[in-house]
C-alpha cells in the first residue's frame, strides 16, 4: 500500500517512511486499515490502472460530495497521469448522475487542487 500511497501523494521513496508515521498519527487504526486495505489490496489490484481507479475514486467522490478527499484524489490523479480537461469533462458527466451541486462542488475542489498540485518528484 506503501508505493500506491507514494505515487498518489507524488513524495520521494526516501520520505516514505515519515509520511506513513504521519499518516498514523492523524488517523491511528484507520491510517493503517487505508493503507493496507484500500491501497495495499484494491488499489494494488491488476483490474484496472491506477490512472483508470484514480478516475474512478474521483468520480465517487464527486457524487459523494466529499471535497476533502476529492482534493487529495485530484493531485493523486493528476500525478497518475489523468488531465485537467479529463478531470472538468468527469465533472460535466457528473452532473447527469449526481445532481448540479455534487458536481459544481466537484469542480470547485478539483480547481483549488489543481492550482495547488506539485509535479511528480523523480523516483
Amino acid at each position: 500500500g506503501a508505493d500506491v500511497l507514494r505515487t498518489l501523494l507524488a513524495q520521494r521513496e526516501r520520505d516514505m517512511p515519515a509520511v506513513l508515521d504521519a499518516t498514523l498519527a492523524a488517523l491511528g487504526e484507520m491510517g493503517r486499515c487505508v493503507v493496507d486495505t484500500a491501497f495495499g489490496e484494491v488499489w494494488s489490484r491488476p483490474g484496472l490502472s491506477r490512472r483508470d481507479r484514480s478516475l474512478v475514486v474521483v468520480a465517487v467522490l464527486t457524487a459523494l460530495s466529499q471535497p476533502r478527499e476529492l482534493e487529495t484524489h485530484v493531485r493523486g490523479a493528476l500525478h497518475h497521469g489523468v488531465t485537467q480537461a479529463e478531470l472538468e469533462e468527469l465533472m460535466l458527466t457528473a452532473v447527469v448522475y449526481a445532481g448540479f451541486p455534487r458536481a459544481i462542488e466537484g469542480l470547485h475542489a478539483a480547481r483549488r487542487a489543481i492550482g495547488e498540485a506539485s509535479p511528480a518528484p523523480p523516483r
